[in-house]
């Protein structure tokens, strides 16, 4: 069933998040061992709409057994402070819709160049591109296992 067909008055922005969260489940699957339920659905979402909404080269990091309070890391790049905004607003909504989640800490939103969404075990960071390579958080945990998700993956959902 192509979006079109699915929509019936809901969200746009929903029924995409949904699809998106299928295909990369079925098709990308993460293949990170001993994850649980929440932070999967954490990961899922927030790359979900990273993909969605047009965002820049979702990365997740896992950090267990190198940290002791953070599992994973999610990094998305934004190609505006404006995108970065976007991206972190819709990605709380949609936790907040999907699992019923809320961000414990959510810092950067008003500058936009880097926004840190806490979600306990996982932390979302959503940069522009200039303030991404500056920080280099894929170089600094370059020993961690890392999941990259590729946007042709949802070439079914937007068809």
């Amino acid at each position: 069933m192509v979006l079109s067909d699915r929509l019936n008055g809901a969200a746009w922005e929903d029924v995409a998040v949904d699809e998106a969260i299928e295909v990369i489940s079925s098709k990308d699957p993460l293949n990170f061992e001993d994850i649980s339920e929440q932070d999967a659905e954490v990961i899922l979402v927030s790359t979900s709409v990273a993909l969605v909404k047009g965002g820049i080269d979702p990365v997740v990091l896992d950090l267990r057994g190198k940290h002791s309070l953070i599992d994973f890391l999610v990094i998305i790049t934004g190609s505006s402070d404006r995108h970065v905004r976007s991206l972190s607003e819709t990605i709380t909504s949609q936790l907040r819709r999907v699992a019923e989640l809320r961000p414990t800490l959510s810092e950067g939103l008003k500058e936009g160049n880097w926004v840190l969404l806490d979600y306990g075990a996982i932390l979302i960071n959503i940069f522009d591109e200039e303030t991404r390579a500056f920080y280099s958080l894929e170089r600094l945990w370059s020993d961690a296992s890392k999941k990259a998700f590729d946007p042709k993956v949802l070439s079914t959902v937007t068809s």
